[in-house]
């Protein structure tokens, strides 16, 4: 196979009787030839793989974004992937991808990797026919999905072909496409006006394999705890995360070489259960140990947060290739990860949730139910009064309470009404809560908790993602433990705007007018904020719906609460009283939220702050 030194030498193919067996189609073998250059192998079953959607690769390579090129210029693949024991992987490529979801899209069309390999390969073993009719059936696939002729540029690889070669893969595909030409010309085949970044396939469960993971967590050891409780560090120099808010944080190394992270915070005990909690279902974690004064002390990780990176990206003008690759690739693991805990521990009833005893937890509810009692965080914020254009002097707080909204001509309750609705349906003791799926959950897990290692290989994707913040970690109810990752990053823009400066404004103009506040809202979506919304949408959110389903429950029952924890991050979670501009827009987002009763409406919410399908 060419291959003189092997990259992964542990990578043991499994046996006929290991449960993995039958959960992948073909194997990556990857290392150096003879002299020094890339080298690496797919042995797969042809016959087989050409009758799924799906092409199950083991490897050991964590890559789940790859560079593509389209009509329309640089697109990302983003590929599924399920985490196995012993650094291994299964990579759930398709033989397409496309742009959207929906036919009247008219989505942009682009070959997986394999069949990539498959397409622009030349037969130079065995009969050339069973090649061709191969390759017939992966041009059959494409046609289905786009109605159209591809070219060389369909493919991932493209941009990496010699010109002499691109011009006999075209007239491969002029030839293998032949049979489609007819069909092709009864299809108007229109220009999609919007601009997509990511190309996604459809969506592989991976719940067979949940129960194979074993967890990598790490933690410091006896004698550095020992060091640190006896004084025996010294602190270092240490930029503490802009979006670490509610504790103190430093970084030390101990009298024997070793880094550590340590924090003081009140919830340390909370954090340390939480951690332990998180250990059983997550394979990217630390665990904390609690020293003699009641600091958590975890082992240094050398990266940086989700969030930070995507200031970064926004800073860059949105135009850094680099910081994009990365954020999918965190956004498609977070996906991940979230989705086996959920697959792991979900029940529909907070009874039999887990088989170790554990109940269902309501710190959580820290971030939603507690800030509506007697109207504690609105009072807090905005018991002075607020001051709106428009207003001849400060709005008293009951007199805020009680204004009706009109937001971008259409009309909407006051907020003493949707507080009070809101409080009805999320409180501990309600029937939508008591009837609420459950399943563990970070609760936070928003992109200031999630750190990615510095290090990054574009072919292998990032070398370590680690989720942080276990301090309401739980079993919750799953619309609530969804709400936080979903507004706050599908708003990140919006909703961290003081970090960006006044070159961010966003439009947004609000009024009091004849006691209504008017605002209209104008709430921009750029291509990456598109993206992470859709994988969201299709890589958790549909399969946790059928998961749901399956086991004879109904998530559509329970979206009130979600539209409410939607309001509530919008309107209670970040102090606004010092510019109304920002007041205005997070209400109106809030408001709108607060409407939705079903996915359908979910999604219509979306829909009309910008985002699409």
């Amino acid at each position: 196979m060419g291959i003189e030194q092997q990259e992964f030498v542990d990578l043991e193919v499994p046996s006929p009787t290991s449960p993995l067996w039958s959960e992948f189609d073909a194997v990556r073998f990857a290392g150096h030839g003879a002299n020094g250059d890339d080298r690496s192998v797919k042995i797969l079953n042809l016959v087989d793989i050409c009758q799924k959607e799906t092409i199950n690769l083991l490897s050991f390579k964590e890559r789940r974004v790859f560079e593509t090129l389209s009509p329309r210029g640089k697109r990302f693949m983003c590929v599924q992937v399920t985490t196995l024991p012993k650094r291994l992987k299964i990579q759930h490529d398709q033989w397409v991808y496309t742009t959207a979801s929906g036919e009247a899209d008219k989505p942009e069309v682009a070959f997986g990797f394999m069949a990539d390999m498959l397409l622009s390969s030349a037969c130079v073993y065995g009969k050339a026919i069973h090649a061709h009719n191969i390759k017939e059936v992966v041009a059959g696939r494409y046609f289905s999905k786009s109605r159209t002729h591809p070219t060389v540029r369909s493919f991932c690889r493209s941009s990496d072909f010699h010109l002499v070669y691109s011009n006999w893969l075209s007239q491969e595909l002029t030839k293998l496409f032949a049979p489609f030409k007819e069909i092709i010309g009864l299809y108007h085949l229109g220009t999609s006006i919007e601009q997509r970044l990511i190309f996604l396939g459809e969506n592989y469960t991976t719940k067979t394999l949940i129960s194979l993971l074993s967890s990598g967590t790490k933690q410091i050891s006896d004698e550095t705890l020992r060091q640190f409780n006896n004084g025996q560090i010294t602190r270092l120099q240490y930029e503490t995360p802009i979006f670490s808010f509610n504790s103190i944080s430093y970084k030390a190394r101990t009298h024997d070489g070793v880094e550590i992270f340590v924090k003081e915070t009140p919830f340390a005990k909370e954090e340390k259960h939480g951690a332990e909690l998180a250990a059983r279902f997550l394979p990217r974690m630390m665990n904390p140990r609690i020293a003699a004064k009641g600091e958590l002390v975890y082992p240094f990780f050398q990266g940086t947060t989700k969030s930070d990176i995507r200031l970064s990206y926004i800073r860059s003008g949105y135009k850094d290739q680099d910081l994009t690759q990365r954020l999918l690739h965190v956004e498609m693991v977070q996906a991940e990860d979230t989705l086996r805990a959920y697959r792991q521990s979900l029940s529909l009833t907070g009874n039999s949730i887990d088989r170790a005893g554990a109940q269902p937890k309501y710190n959580i509810q820290r971030f939603f139910h507690d800030r509506l009692i007697n109207d504690s965080r609105m009072r807090q914020y905005y018991g002075k009064g607020m001051n709106l254009p428009g207003a001849s002097r400060s709005i008293p707080f009951d007199q805020l309470l009680k204004l009706r909204w009109r937001i971008n001509g259409q009309r909407y309750t006051t907020l003493q009404n949707a507080f009070d609705y809101a409080r009805s349906v999320v409180a501990p003791e309600s029937s939508s809560i008591q009837r609420c799926p459950i399943a563990f959950g970070i609760g936070d897990l928003h992109g200031g908790n999630i750190m990615v290692s510095d290090v990054f290989n574009r072919k292998g994707g990032l070398s370590e993602v680690l989720f942080i913040d276990f301090e309401v970690s739980g079993f919750h109810p799953i619309m609530l433990d969804l709400a936080k990752p979903l507004y706050v990053d599908t708003m990140f823009e919006s909703l961290f705007r003081k970090f960006l400066g006044d070159g961010f404004s966003n439009g947004t103009r609000c009024r009091l007018v004849g006691g209504e506040v008017v605002v209209d809202l104008a709430h921009r979506v750029d291509t990456l904020t598109q993206s992470i919304f859709r994988i969201k949408t299709q890589c958790l959110i549909k399969p946790l719906r059928a998961e749901v389903q399956r086991l004879g429950g109904n998530l559509d029952d329970h979206v009130p609460i979600l539209a409410v924890a939607l309001f509530l991050c919008a309107t209670v979670s970040r102090n606004f009283s010092d510019d109304p501009m920002d007041f205005a827009e997070k209400f109106a987002l809030g408001m709108i939220f607060l409407r939705a009763r079903n996915w359908d409406g979910i999604e219509a919410c979306f829909r009309e702050l910008g985002f699409s399908e």
